[in-house]
This record gives structure tokens, C-alpha cells and sequence, in this order.
């Protein structure tokens, strides 16, 4: 992953080393290597709602009004905010691409 809350291209092929609690952290605890980006946008979201409750279900509604009372606000579909990510963000030299776009 790159950001929590911002499309960005995803990657492929990181590798990284897997932690063994048995040994000593220096063996394990090395750096993730960051694969090649592909020309895929990855947008960052979970939907998993059937692990909320139904106090967090009104907490965000509660949320979402008080965000439509503020100017300039617009809720989008995620394709829009693919198109608008490619419109102002290269894609990355050599990045496999996925079919159709």
C-alpha cells in the first residue's frame, strides 16, 4: 500500500522478509522491497459492514450529514476518482497495464 486515502498505482512483486518471532529482530526486520507499479489504480476503501454495529452505522450517518453541509463537497463513484487520478498522475514507465484500459 502507498496511502490510506488517496488513489495511487498500485504495485506488483514486493517482497519482503516474514517475521519469525522465535528468532531475534535483526534477522527479520529488514525493509519491504517495493515491487514495479503497475497501471492499475488502487483505491483504498473497506467495505466490510456486516462487522459494524448499528451505533457506528448512525455515527456515520451522522458523518455523512455533516460533511453535505459544507461547500464544495461532492460524492463521486470510485470510477470518477480512477478518471480524475489518470487525468492528473503519469502512468509509470513500463507499468503493465491492465486489459482494457
Amino acid at each position: 500500500m502507498a496511502h490510506d486515502c488517496q488513489p495511487y498505482w498500485l504495485r506488483d512483486q514486493d517482497t519482503w522478509t516474514k517475521i519469525d518471532y522465535k528468532a531475534q529482530a535483526k534477522t527479520w526486520m529488514k525493509p519491504l522491497k517495493k515491487g514495479k507499479e503497475t497501471g492499475m489504480v488502487e483505491i483504498p476503501a473497506s467495505w466490510d459492514v456486516s462487522t459494524f454495529e448499528k451505533y457506528v452505522l448512525l455515527m456515520l450517518e451522522r458523518f455523512i450529514e455533516w460533511v453535505n453541509e459544507h461547500d464544495g463537497i461532492e460524492w463521486v463513484p470510485m470510477v470518477e476518482i480512477e478518471k480524475n487520478f489518470r487525468s492528473r498522475t503519469a502512468v509509470p514507465e513500463g507499468a503493465r497495464m491492465p486489459k482494457g484500459v
